[in-house]
């Protein structure tokens, strides 16, 4: 068990809502509030998923033993009725309020009464639509944790899907909530537009992980792949898609690497036509549970961190990545594809380099590894502020107690 972040705060009572699996940004949110003499209720519903994570499953059983969760199960009548309700919405018309579980709300409202908590916490477009059908009167108490910036011009964002529906009432209700948690200054700008975000309170909270820093190098990926301990990795560790201009990656390190240098690509499912007939790119599967994702980062010489830059949710991900924040927390120096979000970053903590073309790589780890000592350290100081949840969580703390929003 962790150490409380000092000081230790008056006692107060919060709530959470989670529409779906507990994800680990629900995990450690609750995990850090119930360290620091908050009380924590876990509102948490599980609807039918045909792909079952057993790492998030497991995140249940691994939190503290004085946080409540309340599981609210799908059953498999409701599950009849909202498949149907699915149908209808898409042959007929757009039925959003359907999409729902019908008996969710007032299943909730048995187990839930607002007057109980200080706070509420929705995590999710889906969960604050949740509360808001149980409680209409709780959203004065809300503060809504946003992880995704969504709009409707968004690509695959239908105009008559549920999707496109919890994205308008989102929009629609941060005007009634009581504060918006979101990553950094430039989220918070992109999800409300032309609205005046500054009539909004704020609680700036990067993605950001517990822990201290990790000093030593690791050999898991060296030993998992059989690679000599003097070849350099070169990292890249989550989704593995086109839109995260994997293919250009792999194709300028085939090209580019020197034979000091092997590009690993660990994510989960099957790339393997990524790396096939490659030389200086090798596929890593084996998940590892997240705390031991530190011998995956800390194996890397310098780690990679490619995002979409065609719309604001991918483009503006400097302090909504845990991938970053994990590659940090090991002292790791990083490449990203450069934008004034990342450009923030970088102009107050040196600890990566930004291309704007592929061509660029080989030039980006000569700058890194030129002077990587004052990378690393630069990378150290930038978890330190910025992905140390036990640091970047003393905001919201103050913000439950005080009911006062701070400046990022």
């Amino acid at each position: 068990m962790q150490k409380s972040v000092e000081p230790n705060f008056e006692s107060k009572k919060v709530a959470i809502f989670h529409w779906g699996l507990m994800s680990i940004h629900c995990f450690y949110l609750a995990e850090q509030l119930a360290l620091n003499n908050i009380q924590v209720d876990i509102y948490l519903y599980s609807p039918d998923y045909i792909l079952k994570d057993s790492f998030q499953y497991k995140l249940v059983d691994k939190l503290p033993e004085n946080v409540k969760v309340t599981e609210l199960v799908c059953t498999q009548n409701e599950r009849n009725l909202i498949a149907i309700n699915s149908i209808i919405g898409k042959l007929y018309k757009p039925i959003p309020q359907l999409c729902i579980n019908a008996f969710l709300p007032a299943r909730t409202r048995n187990v839930f009464d607002h007057n109980q908590f200080d706070n509420i916490f929705t995590i999710t477009q889906s969960s604050l639509y949740w509360l808001y059908q149980t409680d209409k009167t709780a959203l004065k108490k809300v503060i809504h944790y946003t992880l995704e910036i969504e709009k409707l011009t968004d690509p695959g964002i239908g105009k008559r899907s549920f999707h496109s529906f919890l994205i308008k009432i989102e929009k629609k209700l941060l005007h009634k909530v009581n504060a918006l948690m979101v990553q950094d200054e430039d989220r918070a700008y992109s999800l409300l537009e032309k609205d005046n975000p500054v009539m909004l309170k704020h609680l700036y909270f990067p993605v950001s992980v517990p822990g201290e820093k990790v000093m030593s190098k690791n050999n898991y990926l060296h030993n998992k792949l059989h690679l000599p301990g003097q070849k350099k990795i070169i990292l890249y560790y989550g989704a593995i898609y086109r839109e995260r201009k994997i293919d250009e990656l792999v194709e300028a390190a085939e090209k580019l690497l020197s034979e000091d240098y092997i590009l690993v690509l660990h994510g989960a499912g099957d790339f393997s036509h990524l790396t096939k007939n490659k030389k200086k790119v090798l596929p890593s599967t084996e998940m590892l549970p997240f705390e031991e994702l530190y011998k995956l980062c800390s194996s890397a010489r310098i780690a990679i961190a490619f995002y979409d830059q065609g719309w604001p949710n991918t483009q503006l991900t400097a302090f909504s990545s845990e991938k970053i924040a994990r590659y940090l927390q090991c002292g790791v120096p990083f490449i990203a594809l450069k934008n004034a979000n990342y450009l923030r970053l970088k102009n107050e903590f040196n600890c990566c380099i930004l291309i704007e073309d592929f061509n660029e790589l080989e030039k980006a780890i000569e700058e890194i590894e030129n002077s990587y000592n004052d990378f690393s350290i630069a990378a150290y100081a930038a978890f330190e502020k910025y992905y140390k949840i036990e640091n970047t969580i003393k905001p919201v703390l103050e913000f439950i107690q005080n009911q006062q929003a701070s400046i990022f």
